[in-house]
C-alpha cells in the first residue's frame, strides 16, 4: 500500500511522468500511498540508492523511477 517514486530533476517531462505514475497506483488501490523524492540530478546513483533505501526502510513495497542513471541506484537496493 505504500508505493515510491523517484524523480531525477525537477521539470514539466518528469512531473508528467509522476502523475501519470500516482493516476496508475490509485487506479489499482485508492487507498495506497506515494511516496515521492526528486533527486535533483540524473547521473547520481549513489543518491538514488540512498533515496531508495530510505524509503524501503519506510515501508515502500515498490519504487519506479524516471531519473536516468540516478534511478539505476535503486536496483543496489
Amino acid at each position: 500500500n505504500k508505493i515510491g517514486f523517484i524523480g531525477g530533476q525537477e521539470s514539466e517531462v518528469i512531473g508528467r511522468f509522476e502523475a501519470g505514475f500516482r493516476a496508475g497506483v490509485m487506479a489499482a488501490n485508492p487507498k495506497a500511498t506515494v511516496d515521492v523524492q526528486y533527486a535533483g540530478a540524473f547521473d547520481k546513483a549513489e543518491l538514488g540508492q540512498s533515496i531508495a533505501s530510505k524509503m524501503y526502510s519506510s515501508g515502500v513495497d515498490v519504487i519506479f523511477a524516471a531519473a536516468g542513471a540516478t534511478g539505476n541506484g535503486m536496483f543496489k537496493e
